[in-house]
């Protein structure tokens, strides 16, 4: 198959899993994937795998590591925050990975320098994110284990 064909194909892929249909009234476009997603854990799995073999084709177009890796965020965070009950199936309607992993293609085609810039840019900026709130997780779960002896020791001197 010809990069041509390929890209086409794929983005074809893409405008049915995010924005291949229109909400009657609206200009709101949304896809299978937010319907699949409504499946729980198994329709984002499926939508996942369908994502992967997006992520599959943009190796045939020498797409580098960075983009690449913001390719795998953008379908790792939908898989992730779709798994969520309700808020997770909003999430699916709105993000858009496909389309958004589609655009990386295209950019890189057409602008690889810059693309890859922004992935790194975009990447290096989740990670400190992540940690960030990582960090302020485990230092509220630290402080409320804190919390929580502090009121069992006082309950338990004053029934001694």
């Amino acid at each position: 198959m010809n990069d041509t064909k390929e890209l086409t194909s794929i983005k074809r892929l893409s405008r049915l899993l995010d924005s291949g249909f229109t909400l009657p009234g609206t200009s709101y476009r949304f896809g299978l994937d937010g319907i699949i997603g409504l499946i729980p854990v198994a329709g984002d799995l499926v939508t996942a795998v369908i994502g992967a073999f997006i992520m599959f084709s943009a190796l045939r177009f020498r797409v580098s590591g960075w983009v690449m890796m913001k390719m795998g965020f953008n379908l790792i965070l939908d898989l992730t925050v779709g798994a969520i009950p309700i808020a997770g199936d909003l999430f699916d309607f709105a993000f858009k990975s496909h389309d958004r992993n589609i655009e990386l293609i295209e950019s890189w085609l057409e602008e690889p320098e810059v693309t890859e810039r922004q992935s790194r840019m975009s990447i290096t900026v989740s990670v400190v994110a992540a940690i960030f709130i990582l960090t302020l997780l485990v230092s509220l779960g630290i402080y409320l284990l804190y919390t929580l002896g502090v009121i069992i020791f006082e309950i338990a001197g004053n029934l001694i």
